[in-house]
């Protein structure tokens, strides 16, 4: 499952970066978490204008790492 879920990440066109609804979808999580776990600084972001934006390769980083 964790496979599809990358080869739908790469799929998308984008400059790599994804939003909080792929960030739980990668990590098998809600939203709410992602965005709690954000604001706690469990896992990195990039803000980019007034949204914010996650790096799939430092969420599967941080995720192996724990």
């Amino acid at each position: 499952m964790q496979n599809l879920v990358w080869m739908k990440i790469q799929a998308r066109p984008s400059n790599g970066l994804i939003d909080a609804a792929g960030a739980a979808e990668l990590l098998g999580c809600s939203r709410p978490t992602i965005e709690r776990w954000t604001k706690s600084g469990v896992i990195p972001s990039h803000k980019i204008g007034g949204l914010r934006r996650y790096r799939p390769s430092e969420l599967l980083d941080r995720r192996s790492a724990t």
